[in-house]
């Protein structure tokens, strides 16, 4: 039987208000995300034609995936003179936005083997690019079926198939190089999957770093952090009254205990790598003071059976101040990449640096 018009109507209003507060919460994200990118471009803004590309993203990615892509495409192409931001670069950035925000939703396999492509792509005069793409995930699965850590494939990846694309001279010698390699693979032995395979420290393949090397890196990672610790400033807008001192202090305190445990948790490892434990940091967050401060300064409205946020929008720089205080600490997790002593080099260099930085 046919509805009537009144009928879906209501339907509609139904639905609607059954996700009104969905709806609500999508209306406040979205106008964050456009005063998070209109205050990186200042004194330009996003037009309205921008925004509702932003819109449009925010339907498509998670909010972290957002952030840390425009916070990507920024760093990649935006660029300054004495006078300020260029815009040319503010139009390549926004134009190029929604590309990174893609690209960081993919795993640092995934990301490697895309790099791949657009070498061999820009190389030869002939490529085939959907053939292209299965031939190297067709690579990645005969590593990954005979054992291989993501670590394992990306340093394969990285030292031989990237370098022997660039020598390749057409499509058909690199087709032919990786369905050979595929093929070999597809014939070992299978790795044996045990416990020793999976240490907690790495063996130390990696060259010890330059004193100019290890200021260079710290420098920049602690500027990276420096702009995160800014937008989580920014954040604490939100909320009347803020004592903004107190908190940068509490900051600061976060920041150097996190790397104090790190000097410490070290100590031992100075001759090998240190294996990347993804609890590290939510560990360290949940043990501190300030992964709550937020939410302890919130106003709060006492119901019948809850307490609830009086304010949308505090509430959402609480959640968000979580997740940026995460990639606060990421910016000076220092593992996988760096023996034991580099790491310790690494930790005091950024200490240096952050004690001496004015925010």
């Amino acid at each position: 039987m046919c509805k009537t018009s009144s009928e879906l109507k209501k339907q509609i209003e139904d639905l609607i208000e059954d996700h009104k507060e969905r709806i609500e919460y999508l209306n406040e994200v979205t106008t964050l995300i456009i005063e998070y990118i209109n205050l990186k471009i200042t004194p330009y803004s996003l037009s309205d034609t921008g925004e509702s590309g932003v819109k449009n993203l925010i339907d498509k990615f998670p909010v972290h995936q957002l952030l840390d892509g425009i916070d990507e495409a920024f760093t990649k192409n935006v660029n300054f003179d004495k006078n300020g931001i260029i815009k040319e670069s503010v139009e390549i950035f926004l134009d190029k936005m929604p590309n990174f925000i893609a690209v960081m939703g993919m795993t640092p396999v995934r990301k490697k083997i895309l790099y791949i492509r657009g070498i061999a792509r820009n190389r030869f005069t002939y490529w085939d690019d959907e053939k292209g793409t299965i031939l190297l995930e067709d690579y990645v699965k005969a590593l990954e079926d005979n054992g291989w850590s993501v670590q394992q494939i990306l340093k394969d990846l990285e030292n031989e198939m990237q370098v022997r694309t660039k020598r390749a001279k057409n499509w058909s010698e690199w087709k032919n190089l990786i369905e050979g390699w595929t093929n070999d693979i597809n014939h070992w032995e299978k790795a044996k999957k045990t416990d020793e395979n999976i240490p907690t420290v790495i063996e130390n393949s990696y060259p010890q770093l330059t004193e100019e090397e290890i200021d260079n890196f710290a420098e920049h990672n602690i500027n990276s952090m420096i702009d995160k610790i800014n937008v989580l400033l920014y954040l604490c807008k939100a909320y009347p009254n803020f004592d903004m001192e107190t908190y940068k202090n509490e900051l600061k305190e976060f920041v150097i205990s996190f790397i104090n445990k790190q000097q410490k948790d070290y100590r031992d490892h100075s001759k090998s790598i240190i294996s990347y434990d993804k609890e590290y940091i939510n560990s360290f967050l949940e043990g501190s003071s300030i992964f709550s401060y937020l939410w302890r300064k919130m106003p709060k409205e006492v119901g019948d059976d809850n307490v609830l946020p009086s304010s949308s929008l505090m509430f959402i720089s609480y959640i968000y101040s979580q997740y940026i205080l995460s990639n606060i600490l990421s910016s000076i997790y220092y593992t996988e990449e760096f023996n034991g002593n580099d790491c310790d080099a690494l930790l005091k260099v950024s200490k240096k640096h952050f004690e001496e930085m004015v925010w």
